[in-house]
């Protein structure tokens, strides 16, 4: 678990077909997950089209689609073993643009475009309280870059500043495999130069 401002990110890798239980249930206390892997690299644990359960959790499609590298579904999860609780209304951001030979995506505007529509989504349904699951292949690489990307942005917004290496050392200190590789860290500098460039 990482803890900026106002985000709190949770790394986790690749949901496996003996989890996939288990994914629905950690996705019930959280408002957004950003997926990082390709379908073939990530079994797929939510429901196309239609709805289904998993133990106690049901875990109903809403709606799809589709914006360039991008898919954003909703899904509404209710724990049916307490149905007094009501559901919970869960963004399921896939980014499809990171190709599974490279450390970093072709694009900084595309990933970009994904930490934007995760700050609007917590923004307008959750008051950017939420937390947030974010998962690849390995539950490191791309997910700390994710995560230091993230990081950036709001520090950016808050802060005024821009602190790439105490956000990666701080990431790192918490899972050593965050951000692996030196272009994955030199891709933090440039997305955080592209979110400037975008004031």
């Amino acid at each position: 678990c990482f803890l900026f401002d106002s985000l709190t990110l949770f790394c986790s890798q690749r949901a496996k077909s003996s989890q996939c239980g288990g994914s629905d249930l950690m996705v019930l206390h959280h408002k957004a997950v950003v997926s990082l892997s390709r379908m073939r690299l990530c079994m797929q644990y939510w429901p196309e089209k239609t709805s289904c359960c998993y133990g106690p959790i049901q875990v109903e499609f809403v709606s799809a689609d589709i914006d360039e590298d991008i898919i954003n579904r909703i899904f509404r999860i209710c724990n049916m073993a307490r149905p007094q609780d009501g559901y919970r209304i869960v963004q399921h951001l896939q980014y499809i643009g990171w190709p599974a030979y490279r450390d970093t995506p072709p694009s900084k505007r595309s990933l970009l475009k994904v930490v934007r529509r995760l700050e609007k989504w917590q923004e307008q349904y959750d008051g950017r309280d939420g937390r947030t699951v974010v998962h690849c292949l390995n539950g490191g690489g791309r997910s700390g870059t994710f995560c230091a990307i993230c990081s950036v942005c709001e520090m950016i917004q808050q802060q005024n500043i821009i602190d790439v290496f105490h956000i990666v050392k701080t990431l790192r200190n918490n899972k050593s495999n965050m951000v692996e590789s030196l272009e994955q860290y030199k891709f933090v500098y440039e997305v955080a130069l592209e979110y400037l460039s975008s004031f």
